[in-house]
């Protein structure tokens, strides 16, 4: 996904000299009780307010995560608007994803860089979950110098797709119901008009 419907929600607040981390979540759960899945995010301690579970894909076996703002709700994920003046440039945060049922809940815990500037304000990274393989990853896109984009995925689990930069997340340390990743999660920074999504 790019083009005018991220244009048109990101515009704003990125012509007043904002950046955006725009995540797209989504979760693969094709059981009768979707409703009790539990599926959200934090960066370190800071919880994401404003969640609303939904189904933004065309496949509805995907349980997604968009960001609602008063009577409005996100069509493209959950943008995330950061000062660029405080954002550290070289300090990664923690991104928590938060999943599972009322009795069994999981946390993963991923260090993430986030290098944003005035002339490449914005990135995306999205994440699929797939709850009956019991795989995962992230994909972040990079606009090529001629034409097209370049992908990076981190995945616990090789996709051996073809033209993609694949980073293979090793073992992780375990706290209680924790999973604690140490590879950096590092979404490509861009201009407005090339950020994509998919």
């Amino acid at each position: 996904m790019n083009g005018k419907r991220i244009t048109s929600e990101l515009e704003k607040e990125i012509k007043a000299g904002k950046g955006c981390i725009l995540f797209d979540f989504g979760c693969y759960f094709p059981y009768q009780e979707q409703n009790n899945l539990k599926f959200s995010f934090s960066l370190g301690v800071q919880e994401m307010p404003d969640i609303q579970l939904d189904h933004r894909y065309p496949n509805k076996g995907y349980v997604t995560i968009s960001r609602k703002r008063g009577k409005e709700k996100s069509k493209i994920g959950y943008p995330y608007f950061v000062d660029l003046k405080t954002l550290p440039a070289n300090d990664p945060m923690l991104l928590c994803l938060h999943f599972g049922i009322p009795d069994e809940q999981l946390q993963l815990v991923f260090p993430m860089l986030v290098a944003l500037t005035p002339e490449k304000p914005v990135c995306g990274l999205s994440f699929r979950m797939n709850f009956v393989k019991g795989n995962f990853w992230f994909s972040s896109h990079h606009p090529m110098p001629d034409y097209g984009w370049s992908t990076t995925i981190w995945t616990n689990q090789a996709l051996n797709r073809a033209g993609e930069d694949e980073i293979l997340f090793t073992e992780p340390a375990r706290l209680e119901n924790s999973l604690l990743y140490q590879e950096i999660v590092t979404p490509h920074a861009c201009t407005l008009p090339k950020l994509m999504l998919c």
